[in-house]
């Protein structure tokens, strides 16, 4: 299932207060059901009540059962019939219906207990789940997940059941429901029975077995938009039920269902339901991947693809979730998160590899920059507490550590060990246990220290290059590079890493390996076709680590975002293409080596790293974001660092050409304020790049830059005319920026120049700056202005 799309109400609900209801998973390891029938009248819609009787076909797990328990929630009973005979000897108590059945039974008896009920069925106290009536009386409909609700299944607000993801039964609905209405279940549909008095007897039947949770009706004013899909396992029937007035637009928004279905059998191994089946509902919270009868919204129903990926998700349901399932609510990342990821599988089928790169890219972000933040804390996908089962965690995470999965084990290994679980545990529960072992067994790669550093640990490793050195050069090149692995509110170093090395020279040529180590170092010495001028770490982005990147080839001036990596590059002059890669590092910056008087602390939570091909007339600037109390949905990076200074003047950029270097105070102006901005890099070098508080930056330029004498301005306050002197042999040019960073002025300067006069009269009171630019991009020197009034 998926809602957060919709209001964010998929993060909201975890503010709730979980209200612990008495569970009967202990009894489905003493029971097993092995059908419902449900009978239900949902003929006066107004009343938003249900009457009718279910039958349960059942069978004991032991010897000598004296009692069964089944769910029930705040319904009232009307009799209990055990093999057709009426039975008193039961309690019900709003939550739980006990049986005491006439005689014990033991493991091969089979019998049928039919239980009549009415009433007003329950919606879940957070909104989303249970079952709901419209207003108008035109439609009815069950959702199966109770957000609020321990346990979460919700199967138990319309017929009496074992309410659990483990005790799976095949099911016969048979709906009452006004001519003019439909009455749609899981399954395929066996008859229509007009019973002559204005009212029709739909007969469903579910032939393969499925949890409570995934059982459903609805009742509508509902056409079929019928097709077929060309299955693996041959012809499977299509059918999306909706208003007839949403014929056309169900036709438009679905054109790619069988193209997405084909996406999926190719990689998860064929579809194994009776039929493809989507039901239209006025929820605008979300849908719910019922088995062959997904509730959908009419809502997103609008002709187009906007919700592509919303049906693509609860489509993705039918092999995670649905055939197999989570064993517990603290595996519900089995459902959600591998659900999550195939919106990036179908994406990758249909549009390319570069959409699903950028649909990983951008969950990823998120993950990272904020999930802590809207999930409250760090959390472990595997455990997650009952009011976290369906947070950010659990779905965008979840994608994230299958993204990774699948690359360290690779698509031949990866998707042949996916079918294969398929075909083992369909239409069964699964733990991460479980899921654990059987991948190892299927792919010969042991997973233990996999699953421990990304499903049973919060936070996440990070890696980067450390250093490289070409080692011989002939009659081969060899490189030895050395890695490390930090951590984001992760509690060990990850072991058995498997990272990708990618080597590029300044004529383009590059050359990807990969490197295996444990703990906190590794190294190794690889053999690269050519002598290369950079490394670069997971430079295919197949890790969902503590790291976000962007790289870009650029051919032209102007400013370039790299929106992942939070920064900006502003290309000032170019002929030749460039090649920068941005990696935007979610650990703290190593410190400073020894002690700098005007740095007082470094940022505690991001650094940047930049690499590429810069070709020698290359100049840009870069743009460093900051933040702190800006939004909670974009994370607050900076909240510690500028936590006790007034003014942004005390944020300085910090560089370094690489890790065996320390951090010194680069050129830089601001724009922005004290809590979100940028602070401005004029020449972007490759090399490390961070945040730190210390001396304020422009109060100290006057005094350093008039040591070197290279650029000296008179009068200084002034209120009109500034003089500039100068001590060049080369070509350069002036330029002005105001306290935001915004050039106001710049102006070309020949060889030999000695001086030169800016009029000042027109601009406003306050603090400006001059910088002396080489002709190829170099910065010479830079002075503080300030105008007076």
């Amino acid at each position: 299932m998926i809602n957060k799309i919709f209001f964010g109400l998929l993060f909201l609900f975890s503010a709730y207060t979980v209200k612990a209801q008495p569970s009967t998973k202990s009894i489905s390891d003493t029971v097993d059901i092995l059908n419902y029938d449900i009978n239900l009248r949902l003929v006066n819609l107004s009343t938003k009540n249900i009457s009718g009787f279910t039958t349960i076909k059942f069978t004991p797990k032991v010897d000598n059962l004296a009692s069964l328990k089944l769910d029930l929630l705040k319904l009232h009973m009307d009799s209990v019939h055990f093999e057709n005979a009426p039975l008193t000897t039961y309690n019900y108590n709003d939550t739980v219906l006990s049986i005491n059945l006439p005689s014990p039974m033991n493991m091969d008896d089979t019998a049928y207990l039919s239980v009549f009920y009415h009433g007003a069925p329950q919606v879940d106290a957070s909104g989303w789940g249970g079952f709901y009536f419209t207003n108008d009386s035109s439609y009815a409909y069950n959702l199966g997940v109770g957000f609020e609700a321990v346990p979460h299944n919700y199967g138990r607000v319309w017929f009496p059941c074992i309410d659990d993801f483990v005790d799976r039964a095949t099911y016969d609905c048979r709906i009452t429901v006004k001519n003019e209405k439909m009455a749609v279940c899981g399954g395929t549909l066996v008859s229509v029975i007009d019973n002559g008095d204005n009212t029709s007897t739909y007969y469903w039947r579910l032939h393969d077995p499925i949890p409570t949770y995934l059982a459903s009706v609805a009742v509508g004013p509902y056409v079929a938009v019928q097709d077929t899909f060309a299955g693996i396992n041959g012809d499977i029937p299509i059918s999306i039920y909706v208003p007839s007035n949403y014929i056309t637009a169900t036709q438009n928004s679905f054109i790619h269902l069988k193209e997405i279905l084909t996406a999926y059998e190719t990689r998860f191994g064929p579809y194994r339901w009776e039929r493809v089946g989507y039901v239209g509902v006025p929820f605008d919270g979300g849908a719910m991947e019922h088995a062959a009868n997904i509730a959908y919204p009419l809502i997103t129903i609008n002709g187009n693809l906007t919700y592509e990926s919303l049906y693509a998700h609860e489509l993705a349901h039918n092999w995670f979730g649905n055939l197999v399932t989570c064993s517990t609510a603290g595996d519900m990342w089995i459902n959600e998160g591998w659900a999550r990821h195939c919106e990036a599988i179908y994406q990758e089928h249909l549009y390319g590899i570069d959409s699903y790169k950028q649909e990983i890219r951008d969950n990823h972000l998120y993950v990272v920059r904020a999930l802590h933040i809207v999930d409250d804390e760090y959390r472990a996908l595997y455990g997650i507490p009952d009011e976290y089962t369906y947070s950010s965690t659990v779905y965008d995470k979840g994608a994230d550590v299958v993204h990774t999965l699948r690359n360290y084990l690779g698509d031949d290994l990866f998707f042949p060990a996916v079918k294969a679980l398929m075909e083992t545990y369909q239409h069964n529960d699964i733990s991460s246990f479980e899921m654990r072992n059987f991948l190892s067994t299927q792919t010969g790669i042991d997973l233990t220290d996999f699953f421990q550093a990304w499903v049973f640990s919060p936070g996440f490793p990070h890696f980067s290059i450390d250093s490289f050195k070409i080692t011989q050069t002939t009659p081969q090149t060899k490189v030895k590079v050395w890695v490390r692995q930090k951590l984001n509110n992760h509690p060990d170093f990850a072991n058995s890493n498997h990272v990708e090395i990618t080597f590029g020279k300044n004529d383009w040529q590059f050359y990807t390996d990969s490197l295996h180590f444990s703990g906190q170092f590794g190294s190794k010495e690889f053999i690269v076709p050519f002598e290369p001028d950079f490394a670069m770490m997971d430079f295919n982005e197949k890790i969902s680590d503590a790291t976000t990147d962007v790289h870009k080839v650029l051919k032209t001036t102007g400013m370039m975002d790299y929106l992942t990596a939070l920064c900006r590059v502003e290309v000032m002059n170019i002929s030749d293409s460039a090649f920068v890669r941005v990696e935007h590092n979610w650990v703290a910056p190593d410190s400073l080596k020894e002690v700098n008087p005007d740095i007082v602390r470094l940022s505690d939570y991001h650094y940047w790293n930049v690499d590429g091909i810069f070709p020698e007339n290359f100049r840009a600037k870069g743009r460093f974001n900051y933040n702190r109390q800006v939004s909670s949905s974009l994370g607050n990076l900076d909240d510690v660092l500028l936590s006790t200074i007034a003014s942004a003047d005390s944020l300085l950029l910090l560089y370094r050409p690489g890790a065996w270097a320390d951090w010194k105070i680069t050129h830089f102006s601001r724009w922005g304020t004290s809590s979100a901005g940028m602070l401005i890099a004029d020449t972007l070098k490759k090399g490390e790049y961070t945040f730190a508080i210390g001396t304020p930056y422009l109060a100290n330029l006057t005094e350093k830059t008039t040591k070197n004498q290279i650029l000296t301005v008179y009068p200084n306050p002034s209120n009109k005319i500034f003089t500039f002197s100068f001590l060049i042999k080369e070509k350069a040019r002036l330029e002005i920026y105001d306290i935001s960073g915004k050039e106001i002025f710049k102006m070309s300067l020949q060889k030999n120049r000695t001086s030169f006069s800016w009029d000042a009269a027109s601009y406003p009171q306050g603090t400006y700056f001059a910088r002396l630019i080489s002709e190829n991009g170099n910065l010479l020197a830079e002075t503080k202005l300030s105008i007076v009034k």
